[in-house]
């Protein structure tokens, strides 16, 4: 009688009547009204925090603060992610939503980032480190142009004949951008440039150079380097030599980046890998070569771990050498310098204990004696030129896999030169004297607000500095390092100084003609040839005579400019 008693009362007692069943009934419903006192929607907190991001964001972008756009543009990013993912966590964690509601947000946002995943492809940064992506059906970018037919020329190919309006190598006559006795008309609606070629090529930031009509480069084709030979007048192809080789980085971007330099009728050419070459300029066939990661002790395919963004630094030849950066492992020891013979390759010097960066070595005559001048990764440093030893040194702060030294040093007189470089270092004097064999080298002004050249160079007229400051043209007066004037943004792009004129091709591949002077009328151009080029115009400009050849990473092409006669 007890026992159907008790099975009586056990089937009248639910089974939630007990004490862990009751518990655990009180926490669900304590979880429901927490979240019930949470809400379903962002409270004060979080829409102030919200709001702070976004407001560092906007101030970040129209402020400008860090005064370099790559780290403006990055920063301005990051605020405004911190923007959604103040909200994520807010939803995730703080809000009244069921984890029903919250795992479908989670999931959907994942599957967003995966199809953003699978969808798109990064093609490349700008020079402010702006990102431009593809969907995966479209072409990379990156192909390589129509095959091009090497010509038949009518007449023997000549590099030995030279003349006054040669442009043999990196910057011009003079390696410093500047051409002195040409006298460009600045009115191109009246006497707007004639377009005589244009064309596609392949990828690269070489520049041209040019002698006796005859226009040399370096592209990338596949996975062939070519250094290639075309006629001035016509774009046709007349030789090339390849060799296989790659260089491809998302922020660097695909191919050589180094300028040939034409002497005596040879062609000297480094590639992005360190492969450097002594061409026979009639026919560009092999007369010698030299394996720079070999000759330094760099392992094969570790370059990039060394010099990141591929070997730039563009031939010099003096006498009857030709010099290049060395380089050498990242544990080091390293090699600034390195002359060879240019007739035979033999090596006849080392200069230098510094890592390579991206400049390129010039001769500068500085009180009374002619020297070499290099921008290492961390110092410049002037070099007999007879042996490579080192006369001076001034440490100048970079980093070849980083913010790297890219720009030129520019001679400002007899005992002052001038160094800029980008990433909020700015523009720097440096002050030389010399007594018997010793040297004495300091800095003058320093300025991180002017000359900000990141992919650029300085050039230099009757005292004033004229130069893209991360991408913004501007005017410096040299004796102080004060900016006179400030024109427009550019980006990345590149100047070229000719006569009384500055012509800037901006990062996009509009061609502008201002006038080089102190004058604040000058922040404005004269004129601008629109579309001048397709492509990202990272590659410098080349003048011969009235022919302007320009190039990218895609195209290339030449234009008569229009003169002023030699009356006016």
């Amino acid at each position: 009688m007890s026992e159907d008693k008790s099975v009586e009362n056990a089937a009248e007692t639910p089974e939630s009547s007990s004490p862990l069943a009751e518990q655990a009934e009180g926490q669900g419903r304590g979880s429901k009204r927490a979240r019930t006192r949470r809400g379903t929607r962002p409270g004060f907190m979080t829409w102030a925090i919200a709001l702070f991001f976004a407001g560092l964001s906007a101030a970040t972008w129209f402020s400008n603060w860090f005064e370099d756009h790559a780290l403006t543009n990055v920063f301005t990013v990051v605020f405004a992610i911190d923007v959604g993912l103040t909200f994520l966590v807010w939803l995730i964690f703080f809000s009244g939503h069921s984890q029903t509601v919250r795992g479908r947000v989670i999931k959907s946002l994942c599957l967003a980032l995966l199809a953003m995943v699978v969808v798109l492809r990064p093609v490349r940064t700008s020079g402010d480190l702006l990102p431009s992506f593809r969907f995966f059906w479209q072409a990379s970018g990156k192909e390589t142009p129509p095959a091009t037919e090497v010509a038949s020329p009518s007449q023997g190919i000549d590099l030995k004949t030279t003349s006054a309006t040669d442009f043999a190598q990196y910057l011009g006559p003079d390696r410093n951008g500047v051409l002195p006795g040409a006298a460009l008309e600045p009115d191109w609606e009246q006497h707007p440039p004639r377009q005589l070629w244009r064309q596609p090529i392949g990828a690269g930031w070489s520049g041209f150079v040019v002698v006796n009509g005859y226009a040399v480069t370096m592209e990338q084709r596949e996975d062939q380097e070519w250094v290639s030979c075309y006629v001035v007048e016509s774009g046709e192809l007349v030789w090339t030599h390849v060799v296989a080789a790659r260089h491809d980085t998302l922020m660097g971007g695909l191919g050589p980046r180094s300028t040939p330099a034409i002497d005596d009728g040879r062609v000297y050419a480094l590639g992005a890998t360190g492969q450097f070459r002594c061409l026979d300029g009639a026919t560009g066939e092999l007369l010698w070569d030299k394996d720079l990661l070999e000759e330094f002790g760099v392992a094969a395919g570790s370059d990039g771990q060394e010099v990141a963004w591929g070997r730039s630094n563009s031939p010099l030849v003096v006498g009857g050498q030709v010099v290049i950066p060395g380089g050498g492992p990242s544990s080091g020891p390293w090699t600034s310098l390195v002359a060879f013979d240019k007739r035979t390759g033999k090596r006849l010097w080392t200069g230098g204990d510094d890592q390579i960066s991206y400049s390129s070595p010039v001769v500068y005559s500085i009180q009374g004696v002619d020297q070499i001048v290099s921008v290492n990764e961390k110092t410049v440093s002037g070099h007999a030129l007879d042996t490579g030893d080192k006369l001076w040194s001034l440490p100048w702060k970079g980093s070849t896999s980083g913010p790297a030294n890219t720009s030129q040093p520019m001679r400002i007189d007899d005992g002052r030169l001038l160094v800029s470089k980008g990433y909020n270092m700015g523009g720097a004097e440096i002050l030389l004297r010399r007594s018997g064999d010793q040297w004495q080298a300091e800095f003058g002004w320093q300025s991180g607000k002017v000359l900000r050249t990141k992919l650029t160079n300085t050039l230099i007229k009757d005292g004033y500095a004229y130069a893209l400051n991360d991408g913004v043209l501007q005017c410096v007066d040299l004796a102080n390092g004060e900016r006179i004037w400030k024109g427009d943004r550019l980006r990345h792009g590149q100047p070229l100084l000719v006569g009384d004129h500055l012509l800037v091709m901006s990062e996009g591949g509009d061609l502008h003609l201002y006038d080089a002077s102190p004058s604040s009328e000058s922040a404005k151009p004269r004129s601008v040839l629109k579309d001048a080029i397709s492509g990202t115009a990272w590659n410098t400009l080349c003048l011969t005579g009235r022919r302007l050849l320009v190039r990218t990473n895609k195209e290339a092409a030449c234009y008569e400019l229009p003169m002023r006669k030699a009356t006016e």
